[in-house]
């Protein structure tokens, strides 16, 4: 929403800048008193003005949308390429180890619950003052990406939510402290 607006806002500074521009220039004109300038017709600046607010409005939101469209930092960038490798990883393990997630998940939803499960155990383990591995967080990821196919979002949330309170009162399980290159 906010790049709507930013780009309305452009789009009206456009607008009134082609208006005060040649107001501008005529003003320039008398102050300098150039005698050798001839004034321009009416009929050529209505039609010059006409023209250029018709190309305003019809080319300005053909720029806008592909502007907005393509990620606009660094960072977006990395994080769709990131998004794509780690996709692509765990879709790899699950078809050589038979286990989900298979095509009933989405590439979203794998990167979605790659988000929510990392960002909780890593918020867990700062509560308790520790550092959990990204090698083990892989490892957390493909159970939870099983349950999520197997059992539905509300078991997963669930799940989720005491499988981190279990960490953050008892500490890792033993079972989650493996190791799961994904590259």
């Amino acid at each position: 929403m906010n790049a709507f607006w930013f780009a309305l806002s452009i789009y009206l500074l456009l607008g009134l800048c082609v208006l005060i521009i040649p107001i501008l220039r005529s003003e320039v004109r008398k102050e300098t008193k150039d005698v050798t300038s001839a004034k321009y017709p009416l009929w050529k600046v209505v039609v010059f003005h006409s023209v250029v607010w018709v190309m305003a409005v019809v080319l300005w939101p053909i720029v806008v949308s592909s502007t907005f469209r393509k990620p606009r930092t660094l960072l977006d960038r990395a994080q769709a390429a990131g998004g794509k490798v780690i996709v692509a990883a765990y879709r790899e393990i699950a078809a050589k180890n038979g286990i989900p997630p298979t095509v009933k998940t989405s590439d979203e939803e794998i990167i979605e619950i790659y988000s929510k499960v990392g960002t909780a155990f890593r918020q867990a383990a700062k509560q308790r003052g520790e550092h959990i591995p990204a090698l083990f967080l892989n490892h957390i990821v493909v159970g939870f990406l099983q349950i999520y196919e197997m059992c539905g979002t509300k078991f997963f949330d669930e799940h989720l939510r005491y499988e981190v309170d279990k960490y953050i009162a008892e500490g890792l399980r033993p079972d989650y402290k493996r190791e799961l290159p994904l590259f």
